[in-house]
């Protein structure tokens, strides 16, 4: 009985110390790929899958950024910008991101110290407001 309990047991932390392994393994050998791989004057900014055969890719080559349709049979030139109209949009990319992340805050708290009132509305003056009349 205790042998029984014992191999599976010994088998169960086997497969996961393999599985640990294959997976630290896999991480090791993207980051020294991403060393050999690595293009100078090329680098792919981004990549959004659409479908499993269609994705967007966004290339930057030296100043150019290149918008590109790939599926596994051809790829498409959609746009091309330059490179300061990225950066600029991805600036205000990010503090659109810093801002929606602003008011989630600002709404959970509202909600946590206030109950469920509207998060536009601010409860100090609605107090304020009362103590006037």
């Amino acid at each position: 009985m205790w042998e029984k309990v014992y191999t599976i047991t010994t088998m169960i932390v086997m497969v996961i110390l393999i599985i640990l392994m294959a997976y630290y393994a896999t991480v090791l050998i993207s980051k020294r790929s991403n060393i050999y791989f690595r293009g100078k004057t090329v680098k792919v900014l981004e990549r959004i899958v659409l479908s499993t055969n269609l994705s967007i890719t966004i290339i930057q080559a030296i100043d150019k950024i290149y918008i590109l349709a790939v599926s596994s049979k051809n790829i498409e030139l959609l746009d091309v910008i330059e490179y300061e109209k990225w950066h600029e949009y991805k600036k205000a990319q990010s503090l659109t991101d810093q801002q929606d992340l602003l008011d989630i805050f600002k709404r959970s708290f509202f909600n946590k110290k206030f109950g469920n009132k509207s998060p536009n509305t601010n409860p100090i003056k609605n107090n304020n407001d009362k103590k006037g009349d």
